[in-house]
């Protein structure tokens, strides 16, 4: 009897093993998060949100603050940051995206506004587009050159809990978006893709891989950065150490393929801008 009972425990032991090697998958195709090269932000950028490349210039990452929707250019080889433009308004904002000369400022609120690339906006520049969007909690914006369309990622659904959207927003002839499709992604398809059950999937970025044709979505909540194909089927996901990117808000791919992160300071002194070089 006792000899069948260590046998059932070491069988047990291997399943869980198992499981807990399937849980912990850290690796992705072309990117290892474990070391990334690191840029310490200044102060003010402490709160920084989201992040994006322009004109396919690599040394100049422009990064939005939190509260206010100002946004900085940041030198991507030392982290030297300007303040390059401000809506002058308060707010929760999450993301910025860009398009020809245009930036575009997402609201926690799914109020979207824009102005011009340029270091002095006038106001009347600045326009806003709200009621665009469902009443839903927003935390990514990304502009897809291929379908010239913003798309704009849920945070939260009151409404339902088994599934995150996207809002594809094409781009009129005037510059402004308008609400197009909507795409569902079935969290119980990430829970059978990552092994285990996500008890809290708040998604806080979104970006397209142009190199591998891959949509990338991070959940900074459980550091959970999920991998789609571009039919926004989920392959592939890793766990990021929250040692490493303690609050990870922000994502973009420079021309390269290289991925880029930003993450506020948390319990840190600084908010900071991880480079993850595609190998």
């Amino acid at each position: 009897m006792q000899k069948w009972f260590f046998i059932l425990l070491g069988i047990c032991t291997l399943n869980a093993c198992g499981q807990i090697t399937n849980t912990t998958h850290t690796m992705l195709t072309h990117y290892n998060t474990s070391k990334p090269q690191t840029i310490e932000l200044p102060k003010i950028l402490r709160e920084v949100s989201g992040i994006v490349f322009s004109d396919g210039i690599d040394s100049v990452l422009f990064a939005e603050q939190d509260e206010f929707g100002n946004v900085y250019s940041v030198n991507t080889q030392n982290g030297t940051s300007t303040l390059f433009n401000t809506i002058q308004q308060k707010g929760d904002f999450e993301d910025i995206a860009y398009n020809q000369s245009v930036f575009y400022l997402l609201r926690s609120d799914g109020t979207i506004f824009s102005f011009p690339k340029k270091n002095i906006v006038d106001k009347a520049e600045i326009k806003t587009f709200g009621n665009l969007l469902p009443a839903y909690e927003y935390e990514g914006l990304y502009y897809h050159s291929i379908d010239n369309s913003l798309y704009a990622l849920t945070k939260t659904i009151p409404s339902d809990k088994k599934n995150i959207f996207i809002y594809q927003l094409p781009i009129q002839s005037n510059g402004e978006p308008i609400l197009g499709n909507k795409i569902s992604i079935n969290i119980k398809d990430v829970e059978n893709l990552v092994g285990k059950k996500i008890t809290r999937f708040n998604p806080s970025a979104i970006a397209y891989n142009p190199v591998d044709q891959q949509w990338f979505i991070l959940s900074s909540v459980n550091h959970l950065l999920l991998v789609l194909d571009k039919n926004w089927a989920a392959i592939d996901y890793t766990i990021l150490d929250a040692q490493v990117y303690p609050q990870p808000e922000g994502m973009a791919f420079d021309s390269k393929g290289n991925l880029w992160l930003s993450s506020e300071a948390k319990n840190q002194a600084y908010g900071k801008i991880y480079k993850i070089e595609r190998r």
